[in-house]
């Protein structure tokens, strides 16, 4: 760890330091991000005015990447992630800064390998942030902010301007030798362009996690989907279908129940420009199946609950980027969740880079026993951003949730069910 800091000071010195014809660390390029998240909340947690749950934080995340060609068509990149402060706490000294700094990525980029294939091989992000089905990577906006990481091989496709595709490999978990308790996920993704108007694609992931009980198997959960997006006259749409397949962990004198839940996703959007400004109105419905029929229940023969690989939706100001009440925040993962969204942007001409988003949530559950109800509350976002440069976005939320039956009903007897209110910022400096 130590030396890997020290190359990248070193690396970052010799950048500023050596002539311009110089080939040591030829290439050189550095990339990073500052990113402070505020919160000042109330009733977030427990969604009841009876307990003290109102809290406020301000927490920073600092990123730090280089790259170096090694060879002609061989890059190296190193990416550093420091994720462990909050606003107020004592000052750190070099030792506790050296502990608290990670390596998210520590990889090297075979170019046109075999003629048409860039090759990434090592510790690196993978996917879209906001994708229903998989990304590893730092998520922005939450006050948690995670971030996240596999060790994996990545070969992009790079023989086609109409066609993006590419196969991963990657171990999520390596697990031990003694015990089959390792995860893996193996994946082809690609988009194709038709037209100006279409892009199609679709994807397979196969993720693997092993069983460390004897002679039983684990986990083989494929995910299958289908992708379209595109723009007409102004209007812009995608939509995206996933299904599972494959079998859940295996278990003793049980029928080992088989996959086949599924999700989808709709969006929409039209942007007007006008005489005082833009707007944009939009639209959003998702949907993951839910199982209430036996997904927990021994010898249960399917599991009709959506399995992601690695989701990263997150609706909402409170309900997807927040520490709202852990049952049934939606910040994640899809399974037995739907909700829709109606919105629309607003730049103003009188007032250059800045714009304003108002947003309105429907959070439901998709499937519950009989008699339970599947609302669970609605959200009403009002977002302020500020572009004061490129590379440097201030942001300003206030969020209302309203409690409807499904929370009311894990509330205990006695207690006053009151809304969720939230008041967030957030600083985003990228270089």
């Amino acid at each position: 760890m130590k030396k890997l800091i020290g190359l990248a000071l070193v690396g970052t010195l010799a950048a500023t330091a050596l002539p311009a014809k110089a080939e040591i660390l030829k290439n050189f390029k550095q990339h990073g991000e500052l990113e402070v998240i505020g919160a000042l909340t109330s009733n977030v947690t427990d969604n009841t005015s009876s307990l003290n749950d109102n809290y406020s934080t301000t927490e920073a995340r600092v990123i730090y990447g280089i790259g170096f060609d090694l060879l002609e068509d061989l890059q190296s990149n190193v990416t550093f992630v420091k994720n462990n402060r909050y606003y107020g706490q004592g000052a750190e000294n070099l030792n506790t800064i050296q502990t608290a700094v990670t390596v998210e990525e520590a990889n090297v980029v075979m170019k046109k390998l075999f003629g048409s294939l860039d090759t990434k091989v090592g510790r690196q992000f993978y996917g879209t942030e906001g994708d229903m089905v998989i990304y590893f990577g730092p998520v922005h906006g939450s006050e948690v902010q995670t971030v996240s990481s596999l060790d994996a091989v990545r070969a992009d496709y790079v023989g086609n301007d109409k066609l993006s595709a590419h196969a991963m490999w990657a171990r999520v978990a390596a697990g031990t030798l003694v015990t089959d308790d390792s995860s893996s996920i193996l994946g082809i993704n690609g988009m194709y362009k038709l037209s100006d108007d279409l892009n199609v694609g679709g994807y397979w992931y196969n993720g693997r996690t092993g069983n460390p009980a004897t002679n039983l198997n684990g986990t083989n959960l494929h995910v299958i989907g289908l992708k379209a997006n595109g723009k007409v006259a102004g209007l812009g749409y995608s939509g995206e279908l996933a299904f599972n397949r494959g079998a859940a962990v295996q278990v003793a004198n049980q029928e080992t129940p088989s996959y086949v839940g599924y999700a989808y996703q709709l969006k929409a959007n039209y942007k007007m420009d006008m005489e005082f400004g833009s707007l944009n109105p939009r639209a959003w419905l998702a949907y993951g199946s839910g199982d209430n029929k036996g997904a927990a229940v021994a010898n249960a023969s399917k599991d009709r609950n959506f399995h992601d690989i690695n989701g990263n939706i997150t609706p909402g100001e409170i309900m997807g980027n927040s520490r709202f009440n852990g049952t049934f925040n939606y910040g994640g993962s899809l399974s037995n969740k739907t909700f829709y969204n109606i919105g629309i942007d607003f730049a103003p001409k009188a007032v250059a880079k800045y714009n304003v988003a108002l947003d309105y949530y429907k959070f439901m559950l998709s499937s519950v026993a009989a008699g339970a109800s599947t609302h669970v509350g609605t959200e009403i976002d009002l977002v302020n951003t500020y572009k004061y440069s490129d590379t440097v976005t201030l942001k300003l939320s206030f969020a209302r949730l309203w409690p409807e039956q499904a929370i009311k009903d894990t509330i205990a007897a006695g207690r006053q069910v009151s809304p969720s209110s939230k008041i967030g910022s957030q600083l985003l400096v990228s270089f």
